[in-house]
């Protein structure tokens, strides 16, 4: 039945097609258009303005309604680690450290010693990157970077023996992690250190 019925629309188009073969045939045809989708009557069902009544009518009847408090702490994920990289590459590190004393970890750490080193805290972020490596846990995932940035830290210090151990403990603990900077540094601090 349903067939026939799609017979009886395709045979109505091409009756109607056959009869307008004087017209347009690349516009569309109204009352083709008409025949297939209805009249403009039809849309009558699509009614927006009772949106608004019929939400009322819901809050009323006890319908579910999800309320979040931005103030909640416990819904709270902490800090944004990407939020305080984005300000750090702006060139705004007191909003990044803002940020990141409220965090925790040590790509948190590591994070906020590369900001103090920015401002030219260099001293003071090697100091602090030191003492967050020393009390981390061995399964921290920031360890890799930590130590990379633990060896940039002492190299701009001046003390390119530390700088160097740190990079032969990155490479022996983590080899893919930046290997080629790694390798390059690696070779730079022997060249410094024999002359």
């Amino acid at each position: 039945n349903a067939l026939s019925e799609e017979e009886e629309l395709v045979e109505d188009v091409e009756n109607t097609i056959s009869s307008e073969d004087t017209e347009d045939l690349s516009a569309p045809s109204p009352s083709a258009a008409d025949d297939i989708f209805g009249d403009d009557d039809d849309d009558d069902w699509v009614d927006d303005e009772d949106d608004d009544a019929g939400f009322d009518a819901l809050l009323k009847s006890g319908g579910t309604v999800a309320e979040i408090d931005p103030e909640d702490e416990e819904i709270s994920a902490g800090p944004d680690l990407e939020e305080a990289e984005g300000l750090m590459a702006m060139g705004l590190h007191q909003e990044a450290l803002a940020i990141l004393d409220a965090a925790s970890g040590l790509k948190a750490a590591t994070l906020k010693a590369r900001c103090l080193r920015d401002q030219g805290q260099v001293k003071e972020a090697f100091g602090f990157l030191r003492d967050a490596v020393d009390d981390a846990e061995d399964a921290d995932t920031g360890q890799a970077e930590a130590y990379f940035e633990l060896a940039e830290l002492a190299g701009r210090s001046g003390k390119h023996r530390p700088a160097l151990r740190y990079l032969r403990e990155l490479e022996e603990s983590f080899p893919d992690h930046r290997s080629a900077e790694v390798s390059a540094r690696m070779k730079a601090l022997k060249r410094v250190l024999s002359n």
